[in-house]
């Protein structure tokens, strides 16, 4: 039975997740590099997902009668406003603000173009 060689493992260079940089001076841990991630369309998707909230909201409010509370008791007359109120909610919520966290836009391409490449 011949007797298989297990390579050394590599001391030299360091493996790093990407986003990591190694440090300079040779230490052994890798000094970080943070980056922030919520970008211009990001932030423009969360004032639309908080106008649609507000707007939610404000419809919300025009709901309930005016007048006199002890004669209406605060009775839902406007149902238009309490059909569209709580949808304009949910979409706000459930559905722009998480996209606008977690979009997070197209990757810039380091290739060259073909005709520069020919």
């Amino acid at each position: 039975m011949a007797k298989q060689e297990i390579p050394a493992r590599r001391t030299t260079t360091q493996r790093v997740r990407p986003g990591v940089r190694a440090t300079q001076s040779g230490g052994s841990k890798p000094s970080m590099t943070w980056g922030f991630s919520f970008g211009k369309m990001n932030l423009i998707l969360l004032l639309v997902g908080i106008a649609v909230i507000v707007i939610g909201y404000l419809l919300m409010g025009t709901a309930i009668t005016d007048g006199d509370p002890a004669m209406n008791d605060g009775i839902w007359n406007n149902a238009n406003a309490v059909t569209f109120a709580p949808i304009l909610l949910t979409i706000g919520y459930g559905l722009i603000i998480p996209f606008a966290i977690l979009y997070r836009g197209k990757k810039e391409s380091l290739t060259e173009p073909e005709e520069a490449a020919a």
